[in-house]
């Protein structure tokens, strides 16, 4: 059974909500900070963390990169 790690009194944000708070975000400081936390987990667990990647449907365009993320 998964146990919920942040008390969510109204619920799962929307999409929406989630979207609005991932684009404020700095993308360097959000490496530095996702880098850290794995590694922080790799030295806890003494395993390697899977992580799948995605490519932003829509997001190719010869001018600019493709946007990936993980989830």
């Amino acid at each position: 059974m998964v146990t919920p790690q942040v008390p969510l009194v109204n619920g799962v944000p929307s999409h929406d909500c989630i979207e609005y708070v991932m684009r404020r975000l700095s993308p360097v400081k959000f490496r530095e900070c996702f880098i850290n936390w794995t590694q922080a987990v790799k030295q806890e667990i003494g395993e390697v963390i899977a992580i799948d990647g995605k490519t932003a449907r829509g997001s190719r365009d010869r001018s600019i990169n493709a946007i990936r993320y993980t989830g």
